[in-house]
């Protein structure tokens, strides 16, 4: 179902924001309503991991940055690396990273919920489904 968003007046705001995630426009607002509901205890995801379905904690466990996300993330991590990075990018790669950490932090419990219901440990269902700052989301 698509659904036709008039942002108005912040627009560019939106727009700079999409640019600094790395993402196109459509994918970064998905995230940003994905985020929003979650934090105003709207939809699935607000509801308490134990009346959640385990389909329901797996597809938030695979939801994933947008392929160009990475990319520029990757970029930026070898001009850091490589000492070439301009102050602006640093912050870019800051921003990133912190990212890639929160959406970790979301991760977490959701492994452990279903670590719990299928009766095995965190570590094994960390192989399966690595931390994304590992570079196992990608």
């Amino acid at each position: 179902m698509s659904i036709v968003l008039e942002l108005g007046d912040i627009e560019q705001d939106a727009r700079l924001a999409a640019s600094a995630a790395g993402m196109d426009l459509s994918a970064f607002m998905r995230e940003a309503v994905r985020a929003k509901l979650r934090e105003s205890n709207f939809g699935v995801a607000s509801r308490p991991l134990d009346l959640r379905s385990d389909d329901d904690l797996l597809q938030d466990i695979r939801r994933n940055f947008a392929p160009e996300f990475w990319n520029r993330f990757a970029e930026l991590r070898k001009k850091s690396a490589d000492d070439v990075a301009t102050d602006a990018e640093r912050q870019e790669l800051i921003g990133f990273s912190n990212s890639v950490l929160a959406r970790d932090a979301e991760r977490l419990p959701l492994l452990a919920e279903l670590s719990r219901r299928w009766n095995t440990d965190l570590q094994t269902m960390m192989r399966q489904f690595p931390l994304c700052i590992r570079g196992g989301v990608q």
